[in-house]
């Protein structure tokens, strides 16, 4: 889409619309060709040669270099062309359109602007004007700028189907339609414009009337390829795997797979559970195209899917070290630093991913429960409202509204509702939700129940197997959690929690020795790991191992940057401290920590923050919980 925008802009920076001075009338609107550009430009320098001071030869001039992309000679002459005749907004339109070019968007904005001050009804101007306010990320005044351009040409297709796109990327889908049904009714056959349509019904989830329309183009247009590969992301959100597999078939039979229909076949098998295949697909891609993003995607979305965090974090590190704008890589990237406990850099992705696509619900729900782990309850139930009301039946968003009931105390509201979200979607991430929900209450019979299926339904998924040996271990069945946990001691998946409950296990049957050896392996593999130097030190403290607690902790409190974005472990950390230099009677250092404990502990925020237990119940979900794919997640 963004090289088809570049096109349209360069293509519409090669015309002239006539202004409105009197050099104006001595310039020729003549259409350039790679033959006749070079003899085109030999004319003009001779016309600059009998006349210095003609403006509109040097325009013309620099309409030619412009075309053979020798930008500073078209910028040289345009700027002379404004000095001979300042009053033509097509000169200073074009020097925009170099600006444009060249990466200085400031200094286009300055252009264009120009330009339709000097003619407020130069509709190719305000074009380009949104163009550019597009490229800064200023979707406002972009929009405001097509608007202008429609008020005097209210025909205006470009203008229209420009408009219809900021508001899609926007989820304003009841803009975008309106735009594009004005605009389907001056060009029935606008490709394009139909293609949008379709999309815009499948973004907001309406993926029936999405699909009728996009099978209507196929009956129109059977050669349209990009219509089939929608109508392969509609099939994918509905889950009709077949049905994607047959029209994957059909493409292929068409002609040779383009590599955007590679990359979903291999989303599909990644679905199907043909990992190696799926895997082969991808790095085949990147063989050909070593900075294929979308193959890179795929990649770290499968080594996520597996558990493998780090390993995908690597993958999403090298697309965005590619492609920096990529805000699917940064929500990913996001969710697995929130679930290894780095809420800081977790922050700053999440953040990064809503600058670059600040209406993508998906980005903002994950933002918002980022809030809630802070407390921040009154804001949640704020923004949330506005996102159910543009998606009633998001399934993220109704998951949150269950975390807040429950952040309020308000835990049979919470689990009646993920109980009724089953109903619609039944989905392995929502059991979990409920599992989590009924552990908090204590209801941890019920737990087992969701659980234990969960279990067959996601065999070897860490987060299932973590929170089915805590419930085991709740109600006394302390050597199967054990059985059950151990063998993630050796399995990277774990990230370190495995290591944290064996040694809870252990600590609960009274083993605290053991426990420590458990702790101490886990934190050589996972060094700085934040809830295994908690459980350590607490063991310690059991054993009365003061120097070694009173180390760990200072240690830890020195070099440990995760602890800037977990308050409620920086104060646990701290308080632990303070007993540890009391009990060694070091009472300079005791008094020191007391202080810094005191100036960083507000009883009220700490009250509303997210405890360690919530954090260790994995509150922040992963792509792994669902085993079908998010159309998010596709190319």
């Amino acid at each position: 889409m963004k090289l088809i925008n570049y096109l349209i802009f360069f293509l519409l920076s090669l015309l002239f619309i006539p202004g409105c001075s009197e050099n104006t009338k001595n310039i020729q609107e003549y259409l350039l060709t790679e033959e006749n550009v070079h003899v085109y430009i030999d004319k003009q320098k001779i016309l600059v040669k009998n006349d210095e001071e003609n403006a509109a030869a040097h325009f013309n001039l620099a309409r030619s270099f412009f075309f053979i992309k020798k930008y500073d000679s078209a910028e040289n002459h345009a700027r002379r062309a404004t000095r001979y005749d300042p009053l033509n907004p097509a000169y200073y339109e074009l020097l925009g359109s170099l600006a444009f070019v060249l990466e200085r968007y400031g200094d286009a904005v300055t252009e264009f602007t120009t330009a339709v001050r000097i003619s407020p009804e130069r509709v190719s101007s305000y074009l380009k004007l949104a163009s550019t306010y597009e490229r800064i990320n200023d979707d406002g005044r972009a929009i405001s700028s097509l608007e202008q351009a429609l008020q005097i040409d209210r025909y205006y297709v470009e203008a229209l189907y420009n408009l219809a796109r900021i508001y899609l990327r926007q989820r304003e889908f009841e803009g975008s339609l309106r735009t594009l049904e004005t605009l389907l009714k001056l060009e029935p056959q606008n490709k394009g414009a139909l293609l949008m349509r379709v999309q815009a019904y499948s973004l907001q989830g309406s993926y029936y009337y999405a699909q009728t329309l996009a099978e209507e183009m196929l009956v129109r247009f059977p050669d349209y390829l990009p219509v089939r590969r929608e109508l392969l992301r509609i099939q994918f959100a509905q889950k009709q795997w077949p049905e994607a597999q047959a029209l994957l078939v059909q493409l292929r039979n068409k002609n040779s797979l383009s590599q955007e229909d590679q990359l979903i076949e291999a989303y599909l098998l990644l679905h199907q559970e043909q990992e190696k295949e799926a895997s082969e697909r991808f790095k085949a891609i990147l063989e050909k195209q070593p900075k294929n993003v979308d193959a890179i995607m795929g990649l770290a979305v499968q080594l996520l899917r597996k558990g493998f965090l780090d390993d995908s974090l690597s993958w999403l590190t090298r697309g965005l070290e590619i492609n920096p704008s990529l805000a699917r890589a940064h929500y990913l990237r996001s969710s697995i630093l929130f679930r290894q406990g780095d809420y800081l850099q977790g922050d700053l992705a999440i953040g990064r991913a809503l600058e670059i696509d600040s209406a993508n619900p998906s980005y903002q729900l994950l933002f918002l429960r980022r809030q809630l782990m802070k407390g921040k309850l009154a804001v949640v139930e704020k923004q949330l409202i506005r996102i159910m009301e543009k998606h009633p039946l998001n399934t993220e968003a109704m998951q949150l509204q269950a975390d807040l009931y429950k952040s309020r105390g308000n835990f049979n509201q919470a689990e009646e509702l993920l109980r009724q979200v089953i109903l619609v979607n039944d989905s392995p991430s929502i059991h979990f939700s409920l599992a989590r929900v009924l552990f908090q209450q204590s209801k941890y019979r019920s737990v087992l129940e969701v659980t234990t299926p969960l279990m067959e339904a996601l065999v070897g998924n860490w987060e299932v197997i973590y929170l089915h040996a805590l419930t085991l271990s709740r109600v006394g069945n302390f050597e199967e959690a054990l059985l059950i946990s151990r063998p993630y001691l050796k399995r990277r998946e774990s990230q370190g929690y495995a290591h944290r409950l064996v040694g809870d296990l252990l600590r609960y049957k009274g083993e605290e020795r053991e426990a420590q050896k458990i702790l101490r392996n886990g934190l050589v593999q996972f060094p700085g790991h934040l809830y295994l130097t908690d459980e350590l030190s607490s063991s310690l403290v059991m054993t009365e191992d003061w120097a070694e607690v009173q180390e760990l902790l200072e240690t830890t409190l020195e070099q440990s940057l995760l602890l800037e974005g977990n308050p409620p472990m920086q104060l646990l950390f701290l308080d632990r401290l303070v007993v540890a230099y009391d009990r060694l009677k070091n009472t300079e250092k005791k008094l020191q920590i007391l202080r810094k404990f005191h100036q960083k502990n507000d009883p009220l925020t700490a009250a509303q923050l997210y405890s360690l237990e919530e954090q260790l119940l994995f509150p922040i979900a992963l792509p792994s919980l669902d085993k079908a794919l998010s159309p998010l997640l596709l190319p």
